[in-house]
C-alpha cells in the first residue's frame, strides 16, 4: 500500500503527483478558489429543505442512524507545514437509497475534502488517492459544515435525489494542511440523509476537462499567459437543468468562465473575486457548454494538464443536472462526448 502525498515545499515528487483528476487541490481554496455553486431554488419551487432534512442532520448518529448514511475517514496527523492528500475507501449500507441532502464535517487540518463513487477499494483502507477519471463526484466540502440540498420539488410533486446502489462503494479524497507550529489531527465526515421512499426523480453528475493545457515557462517579471477551454455537447444535460455548477483551475489561473450557445454567461469567475450564490433559479443550456480558463505562468517550468496544484493546472466543469433517465456520469473530455 503507498503512503500518502506529502510536500515540504519545491517540486514534488512523481509519486507525488499521484492524485485523482475528478478531485478539487488544496490551492484550489487557498491561492485561487474559482468555484461558484448554484444550488436549486427560484422558478416557482419550494426552497429549503423540509424540516425532517433538518432534524436528521443535527441528530446524534445513534438517533439517526434510519435515516442517513455516515461515510468518515479516521483521524489523520499532520505536521506543521505540510501538505497531506489521502483517498479512504470504504461501503454504504446494503440497502438502495435517494439522498436529498449532504452535509459534510471537517475537522482540524482539513483543507477539503470530497466524496466519490468508484468501482471498488478495499473498505477501511487509507491510501494513495488513484489516477483516472472515473469516479463520480457526489458532494465537495471546502469548509466544515458545507450542505448541499437538492430540490424539495421537480415541479411534478417528486423531490430530487441521488440514487446510490446497495453497498455502493465510495471515496473520501480529502487534503490536510499542517499548521505553522504545532502537529493537528483531523478528519473528514460526509452525512447524507435519505428520502423516506425511493419514488424520486434521478440526479446526474456532469463533467467537462480540457487535457491539453500547456502553458509555456515565463520569469518573475514577465508572465507567459495562455487560454484553454472546450466547446461539449452537453449529452443527457440538454433535457434538464443544472442546480449545482463549478468551473475551477489551480494556482497558475486567473479567470473562468462558463458559457452557452446563446452566449448567456452561466458563471464568470476571476481569482480576486470568487464567488458563491444560493437559491437562484435553475441554469437551463441552451445548445453546447462552452468553457474557458485563462493562466499566468512566472515560474520557470512548463504547466501543463494534472492535478498537481502546484505545479500543474486543470479546467473543469463539474454539476448535477435533472431530470435525467439514468444515474451516473456524463463526461466530455477535450470537446469529444464520451459518456452521454
Amino acid at each position: 500500500m503507498r503512503g500518502p502525498i506529502r510536500t515540504r515545499g519545491g517540486i514534488p515528487s512523481p509519486l507525488e503527483r499521484i492524485v485523482t483528476i475528478a478531485s478539487l487541490s488544496t490551492v484550489v481554496l487557498l491561492a485561487l478558489t474559482v468555484m461558484l455553486i448554484i444550488l436549486w431554488g427560484g422558478c416557482g419551487f419550494r426552497s429549503g429543505p423540509p424540516d425532517w432534512v433538518d432534524a436528521a442532520l443535527d441528530a446524534p448518529p445513534p438517533d439517526a442512524a434510519a435515516d442517513v448514511v455516515r461515510v468518515a475517514t479516521p483521524e489523520i496527523a499532520v505536521h506543521p507545514g505540510e501538505l497531506a492528500s489521502w483517498c479512504y475507501f470504504d461501503r454504504l449500507p446494503s440497502e438502495e437509497v435517494a439522498i436529498v441532502s449532504w452535509r459534510a464535517r471537517l475537522g482540524p487540518g482539513v483543507a477539503e475534502a470530497s466524496l466519490l463513487s468508484v468501482g471498488g477499494g478495499v473498505p477501511g483502507t487509507l491510501a494513495a488517492c488513484p489516477t483516472g477519471i472515473g469516479p463520480i463526484r457526489l458532494f465537495d466540502a471546502i469548509s466544515d459544515g458545507d450542505r448541499l440540498d437538492f430540490p424539495r420539488d421537480d415541479a411534478s410533486g417528486r423531490p430530487v435525489a441521488q440514487h446510490l446502489d446497495p453497498g455502493q462503494a465510495v471515496m473520501i479524497r480529502i487534503v490536510m494542511r499542517g499548521a505553522t507550529s504545532g502537529d493537528l489531527s483531523g478528519s473528514a465526515e460526509f452525512v447524507g440523509v435519505k428520502n423516506r421512499d425511493l419514488q424520486v426523480t434521478r440526479v446526474r453528475s456532469y463533467l467537462a476537462l480540457n487535457s491539453m493545457i500547456d502553458v509555456l515557462p515565463g520569469r518573475p517579471d514577465e508572465a507567459s499567459t495562455a487560454t484553454f477551454g472546450g466547446i461539449c455537447d452537453p449529452g443527457a444535460a440538454s433535457s434538464g437543468s443544472f442546480f449545482s455548477l463549478s468551473i475551477r483551475t489551480h494556482a497558475h489561473g486567473t479567470s473562468a468562465e462558463i458559457r452557452d450557445d446563446s452566449g448567456e454567461v452561466l458563471l464568470n469567475l476571476a481569482p480576486s473575486a470568487p464567488s458563491s450564490a444560493r437559491w437562484p433559479p435553475l441554469v437551463r443550456v441552451t445548445g453546447s457548454i462552452q468553457f474557458r480558463c485563462s493562466y499566468e505562468n512566472r515560474d520557470s517550468y512548463r504547466i501543463q494538464y494534472g492535478d498537481d496544484p502546484g505545479t500543474s493546472e486543470v479546467c473543469e466543469v463539474a454539476g448535477l443536472f435533472y431530470p435525467s433517465e439514468g444515474d451516473g456520469q456524463t463526461m466530455c473530455l477535450d470537446s469529444h462526448l464520451l459518456q452521454p
